[in-house]
């Protein structure tokens, strides 16, 4: 198996953004305080009303530097984001627009056939089937900016 730029843009394209997507919707508690750090015109207690959060939109995943070393593929990515974060009586709903920085590991990515494996045709249920094969090491919300959609 070769490891090279084509390969892990494709990967990225059509598998870590879908295994980033998911880990973003439940990583409400690092952008609440990454909110509560970085945008202070949304009230405080507004942002720890916030209880779900999903990406509305994301046009694209840049993988911008990988690594392979012993088996194991480790990818620091950027995926710029818009990202729903209500309340659950919705009282609180933000458009979050941010971009999701971070690092992204594959450990044994050599015992994987991914000939057979094509993430393009799968829904997502199915590739989060397997994430299992894939570790988030990091994931951090830069340029992050807030409006309350119900303001």
């Amino acid at each position: 198996m070769v490891i090279d730029e084509n390969f892990v843009q494709k990967l990225g394209e059509d598998f870590l953004w879908n295994i980033v997507y998911d880990y973003v919707c439940k990583d409400l508690e690092k952008i609440k305080d990454t909110l509560i750090k970085n945008v202070g015109y949304v009230e405080i207690e507004d942002i720890k009303m916030l209880t779900s959060a999903e990406i509305q939109e994301s046009d694209e995943f840049i993988i911008n530097e990988y690594a392979y070393d012993s088996g194991t593929l480790t990818a620091k990515f950027e995926m710029p984001a818009i990202i729903i974060a209500e309340s659950d009586n919705e009282e609180v709903c933000l458009r979050i627009t941010t971009s999701c920085e971070g690092a992204i590991e594959i450990p044994d990515v050599d015992t994987y056939d991914w000939d057979s494996l094509n993430f393009a045709d799968m829904m997502l249920p199915q590739i989060l089937e397997y994430r299992y094969m894939v570790k988030v090491i990091s994931i951090s919300y830069e340029y992050i900016e807030a409006d309350d959609l119900n303001a």
